[in-house]
C-alpha cells in the first residue's frame, strides 16, 4: 500500500518560516551536534514525552543522531535524525523528532509526512520542548495558511494531566 500524498508539506514550512521565532532572528543559537544529541535525549527523557508519545517500549529508544555531513537537508526517520549544519535549531530540531515520533505512532501507509498527525506532534514537541508561546504562534500560522493539525487518532494529552499548551489552547 501507498503513502498518502504529503499535500501540506509547503503550507508546512511557510508556516515556520513566518513565525516571529524565525522572522525575528530568536530561533536559538546553533547547536553543535552533541548539543543536538543532548536536546534530543533530554526531551526524550521528560516524564510528558513518556506519557504522551510512548506506547510501546522500543518507541523510548534513542534514534541515532548523524551530522548530516553531504546533506541538504534535514530528515528525521524513525530510527534516524539528520541535521546539516544550518538545521540546528530547536524548531528544527523539533520539526525532525516530530517526524520520528510520528513514525513510530503511525504506519507509513496511513499518515502523510506532513499530514495532521505530524501537526499535531510538532506543535505538542515545541509547546513543551521550546516553550507554549512558540506553538501558539506556530499555531496561528497553520491556521492562517489552512495547515491541518487536528490529529482524531492521536490523544496526546493525559485528560486529568492536560500540559501547559493544552491550557493555553482552552483558553483561546
Amino acid at each position: 500500500m501507498s503513502r498518502p500524498r504529503d499535500t501540506q508539506r509547503s503550507k508546512v514550512y511557510a508556516a515556520e518560516r513566518s513565525i516571529d521565532a524565525w522572522v525575528d532572528g530568536k530561533q536559538g543559537t546553533l547547536m553543535s551536534i552533541g548539543e543536538v544529541e543532548q536536546f534530543v535525549c533530554s526531551t526524550m527523557g521528560m516524564a510528558w514525552y513518556k506519557r504522551d508519545f510512548v506506547q510501546k517500549q522500543w518507541h523510548l529508544r534513542f534514534p541515532i543522531i548523524r551530522d548530516g555531513r553531504g546533506h541538504r537537508r534535514a530528515t528525521g526517520g524513525a530510527n534516524t535524525l539528520t541535521f546539516p549544519r544550518w538545521s540546528r535549531y530547536p524548531l528544527v530540531i523539533c520539526h525532525e523528532m516530530a517526524h520520528m515520533v510520528a513514525r513510530r505512532l503511525i504506519p507509513r501507509d496511513v499518515a502523510a509526512a506532513h499530514g495532521p498527525e505530524f501537526c499535531a506532534v510538532y506543535l505538542h514537541l515545541v509547546a513543551h520542548a521550546i516553550d507554549p508561546l512558540v506553538a501558539q504562534d506556530l499555531r496561528a500560522a497553520f491556521r492562517d495558511r489552512g495547515v491541518r493539525f487536528t490529529a482524531p487518532t492521536l490523544d496526546l494529552c493525559h485528560p486529568q494531566f492536560p500540559c501547559r499548551y493544552c491550557k493555553i489552547k482552552e483558553a483561546a
